[in-house]
């Protein structure tokens, strides 16, 4: 409930005009967070004010990052799952789904760099630092992915949580 209320006063602090639903959020810092909505706009905080930054290549549904120049986002482009990086200076597609987007349900989540988590509702990939590999997915349509220092990864669904794999 409390991250939904943050992205609903982001939402209200970003007066650009457009009818943006924010789908994601995540911050390195506390002037440097980003925020990505469902109509393909990107928005950033520098510690001041909200501000639109500009399109992003994936209509978002999740963010996550480990630092100012490494940050993925998930979401969806021409009706297919994809996934977008941030270098630093621009918003990159570097995956895109062979299979259509079943839901506007999406999340990302790594441990590192080498080790990054993305589900949707019909897809489960993992990035090992130098490409994206298919995983199995347990068909609940996981709406959030975490894990933890011993490299357990948990999702959790529509019907409950459960355990994505081990690294």
């Amino acid at each position: 409930m409390e991250y939904r209320s943050h992205r609903s006063l982001i939402a209200a602090e970003i007066s650009d005009g457009a009818s943006d639903r924010i789908r994601g959020v995540w911050g390195y810092r506390s002037n440097d967070v980003w925020a990505c909505g469902n109509q393909s706009r990107m928005y950033h905080y520098n510690g001041v004010a909200w501000s639109y930054w500009g399109p992003s290549p994936v209509s978002c549904g999740s963010l996550f990052g480990f630092s100012a120049t490494d940050i993925y986002m998930s979401g969806f482009s021409a009706g297919e799952n994809t996934i977008a990086h941030f270098n630093g200076t621009s918003w990159d597609v570097v995956y895109t789904g062979t299979q259509p987007a079943g839901s506007n349900r999406t999340a990302v989540w790594g441990s590192g760099p080498s080790d990054v988590h993305v589900t949707f509702a019909n897809e489960y990939l993992r990035f090992n630092g130098s490409s994206w590999q298919s995983q199995p997915l347990i068909p609940m349509g996981p709406v959030m992915i975490r894990g933890d220092s011993r490299g357990n990864i948990f999702g959790s669904g529509e019907v409950a949580g459960f355990i994505l794999g081990h690294q």
